[in-house]
């Protein structure tokens, strides 16, 4: 028997030995590598990207080229004098739309294109006018832009904008990126990425912002001239490349690109187009109804009303939107919870016991339902854009209700929403010092 067996065994293994070599074989060709790969020193990648429009229906796209060098690059620049070389190729093309206009712009640029670490789009603010749409189907469609890219709006044309000069990183994306997410002294929850702009923009009760890029100068802030100005992106050899009558051109033309660019305002959106801007404080109300104010500085005025304040940083916030439906009557509440920190104090005989935190505690809260009430009031009687998405959570809790208030949301349904708010805010700590500074 056992012999019988064992002359069945063999041809079972004279099988399997081919086997494990064809597996073994199909494994080390999965391992070989992609098959769409691109070398990086055969990419053009594009790291920041304007998109203005004339008006007439043409698109003009400012893309900013990053030489594959400056990628691993800890300077902005290399070289001195005459020899200096920029780290950066600023070219500007037109046409009917975005993807047009980039595949003009690819006749002049050495490289494939790719788009992988495109930091920031800029939005000239008539591009953003006249409509989003188109620009948002080419950005969802392209495979290598990704979601997180952020999304911005400028104050006038976006090309000026797009021809600043990094000063403290390789490149000007990564400039505005950590502008955006490693602010310590000022918030930054308006600005949008792809992916929270888009959901926005096309979601079931909820109108898209997002956040104003600008000169320093415009918010203030009063920029010396650098001594390397001129050396930086769009200055190496040859100039920057411009866009002349429709055609890419060698010679740079005469704007006023800024020294330095700070965010500003809140831009925002009702049926694809902008619909206008939020300043400060109003800006400050949709960020404390969305939950998004972080690391802001509050100014609180001093109890005997003196000169003076007391500067809060705002360390979180918190919102919840509660729809209430009661004998067919939609209402809105808005539950807030803000917690902040006392960063400086010049009011006079000031000491830290309860009830000073309690009144701060106060002063907050009355100051944050202010400015929650007056941007309501503003979005419900201007523009009728709820990009506070109370139209959202009423779809998802009440459906039926929202199915036949759906139609006029946008005009009425929305304008004669009562909204309330409740706010809990919190002054916790007050650094190393428990009085105001003194002089002996």
């Amino acid at each position: 028997m056992s012999a019988r067996w064992n002359k069945l065994r063999i041809p079972c293994q004279r099988w399997k030995r081919p086997m494990y070599a064809a597996v073994c074989v199909a494994f080390a060709a999965m391992l070989s590598g992609c098959w769409s790969a691109h070398e990086v020193n055969d990419l053009a990648t594009i790291n920041v990207m304007g998109v203005d429009s004339d008006g007439r229906g043409n698109v003009e796209v400012t893309a900013v080229v990053v030489k594959p060098s400056a990628l691993f690059s800890e300077n902005i620049s290399g070289g001195t004098g005459a020899h200096q070389l920029s780290n950066f190729i600023v070219a500007s093309a037109s046409g009917v739309n975005i993807y047009e206009a980039i595949g003009r712009l690819s006749k002049a640029i050495t490289g494939r294109m790719y788009f992988g670490h495109l930091d920031v789009v800029i939005f000239g603010e008539q591009a953003a006018k006249d409509s989003m749409t188109d620009a948002l189907d080419y950005l969802w469609r392209a495979i290598d832009i990704r979601p997180s890219t952020r999304i911005l709006v400028a104050e006038g044309e976006a090309k000026p904008l797009v021809k600043t000069s990094p000063h403290q990183k390789v490149t000007l994306g990564l400039e505005i990126r950590d502008l955006i997410s490693s602010n310590r002294y000022t918030t930054a929850g308006a600005v949008r990425n792809l992916s929270q702009f888009g959901k926005a923009f096309s979601a079931v009760g909820d109108d898209a912002y997002t956040g104003i890029i600008q000169p320093a100068v415009r918010s203030g802030i009063d920029v010396m001239n650098s001594p390397q100005k001129g050396k930086g992106q769009g200055q190496g050899t040859g100039g920057p490349v411009g866009q002349e009558n429709g055609r890419l051109s060698g010679q740079s033309q005469e704007q006023d690109v800024p020294e330095l660019l700070s965010l500003g305002g809140i831009a925002v959106f009702k049926k694809g187009k902008m619909a206008g801007v939020l300043e400060s404080p109003d800006s400050n109300g949709l960020l404390w109804i969305k939950g998004d104010m972080q690391d802001e500085i509050i100014a609180l005025g001093c109890e005997d009303r003196s000169d003076g304040a007391v500067s809060l940083k705002i360390k979180q916030s918190k919102s919840e939107l509660a729809p209430s439906l009661s004998n067919g009557s939609l209402a809105m509440t808005v539950r807030m919870q803000v917690d902040a920190d006392i960063g400086q104090n010049t009011c006079r005989d000031f000491a830290l016991t309860s009830d000073q935190f309690d009144r701060l505690d106060k002063q907050l809260k009355e100051l944050v339902i202010l400015q929650s009430k007056t941007v309501v009031r503003k979005m419900q009687e201007t523009w009728q854009a709820d990009v506070f998405a109370f139209g959202r959570e009423i779809w998802r809790k009440y459906p039926k209700t929202w199915a036949q208030l759906a139609p006029r949301w946008g005009t009425s349904g929305f304008a004669e929403l009562p909204v309330t708010f409740e706010v809990k805010a919190n002054v916790s700590r007050a650094g190393m010092l428990k009085k105001s500074t003194k002089a002996k």
